[in-house]
């Protein structure tokens, strides 16, 4: 049976799990701060709420303003830096198992989805924008109908994914899990680089540590965790490196040693190249506001009462545009799934009011 754990009192926050379809999901909204570099298995959706915001993916940096929907794949090492004060943005986390139960070879699809100011009014993107509006909106009601209401708009969100963004390519998913040893020796190597990242860690000592010979532990290290020993100990390096360079006033030599790299030329070559600049480079953007955000980071959620954020969900959630395309196939569900008149009569009562609201604070600027 679904369950949907209840939100967080007063944030903008659901967990959704529902074992007997391989769905795990969460979504909430929370504020931007430095770079916190990281990846998973989860596909994420990002929508821009409010402020500006910049996204890092595969060392390219891209600015997104209000209303623009980011799709991260699974894997892929991404970093999220607000780039003007009260950057706020919708997330929602997709499990990878969920996505390829709808392709042919159980493949995990990859989806090309990412708005420009061009592309941003587009059907597929404003569909996106609703359909989680609506998601987040509904978050906090309880019980098996709130439950496939809510089920049901993650289904039209997947929909308009593989109908607006065909995907194109698609990642092999993860094999089958060998045995219980081997399980067991891959999660005591990932530890091992975890704990000792800042020492001079190798292959071989790692294979010595885990008990396997070098060429077999770099066969099976990327199928179990998706990415090679060598990529994997340069994310956990770099990740260690943004929180140094954003906490401390460390010179960047001693950042580079502190993380595990052997010199400073290689930490910036890595650098550079994850993430578009040089350590140096990206000091300079961070700012007192983005230090605000940090120190609250993943700690607690944007609340239900901010008016800034509530009022853009709203809006957002009685677009004119459908809701569904015409060939999803949970449309009957949803349209069942969708809120009484009355519920929709107040939501569309207060998209009126913000959109007043932001009609003259245009005029007053």
């Amino acid at each position: 049976m679904p369950t949907t754990a209840p939100p967080l009192t007063g944030e903008l926050h659901v967990e959704h799990s529902s074992p007997a379809r391989g769905l795990s999901a969460e979504q909430y909204v929370y504020e931007i701060g430095s770079y916190h570099y990281n990846w998973h298995t989860a596909l994420e959706v990002l929508v821009v709420v409010t402020g500006r915001i910049e996204v890092c993916v595969a060392g390219t940096a891209t600015t997104y303003e209000p209303g623009d929907v980011i799709v991260i794949n699974a894997n892929e090492g991404h970093a999220t830096l607000a780039t003007q004060p009260r950057s706020t943005v919708m997330c929602l986390h997709v499990s990878a198992d969920y996505l390829s139960s709808f392709t042919d070879d159980g493949a995990v699809p990859h989806f090309d989805c990412r708005s420009t100011a061009a592309t941003r009014p587009q059907p597929g993107f404003a569909r996106l924008r609703t359909l989680l509006a609506r998601m987040m909106i509904d978050a906090h009601r309880t019980g098996p109908g709130a439950d496939a209401a809510w089920e049901s708009r993650l289904l039209d969100v997947v929909a308009v994914l593989f109908n607006h963004f065909p995907p194109t390519k698609a990642e092999p998913n993860a094999p089958e899990p060998g045995s219980a040893e081997n399980n067991r020796a891959l999660r005591r190597a990932v530890d091992y680089v975890d704990g000792s990242f800042r020492e001079r860690v190798t292959l071989d000592r790692l294979a010595k540590h885990v008990g396997f010979s070098p060429g077999y532990l770099s066969q099976v290290f990327p199928q179990q965790v998706g990415l090679t020993f060598s990529e994997y100990l340069t994310r956990v390096r770099l990740r260690q490196a943004v929180r140094d360079l954003g906490e401390t006033d460390h010179l960047i030599a001693q950042v580079a040693a502190d993380a595990g790299f052997p010199d400073v030329k290689a930490f910036n070559t890595a650098f550079r190249r994850t993430f578009g600049r040089t350590p140096s480079a990206y000091r300079q953007l961070l700012t007192a506001d983005t230090a605000a955000a940090d120190s609250v980071f993943h700690k607690r959620y944007v609340s239900r009462s901010d008016e800034d954020v509530s009022r853009v969900l709203r809006a957002w959630s009685v677009s004119t545009q459908e809701l569904v395309d015409d060939d999803a196939p949970c449309e009957t569900a949803a349209r069942l799934a969708r809120s009484s008149p009355v519920d929709e009569a107040l939501e569309l009562t207060r998209a009126l009011a913000a959109r007043l609201q932001q009609i003259v604070e245009d005029d007053e600027r």
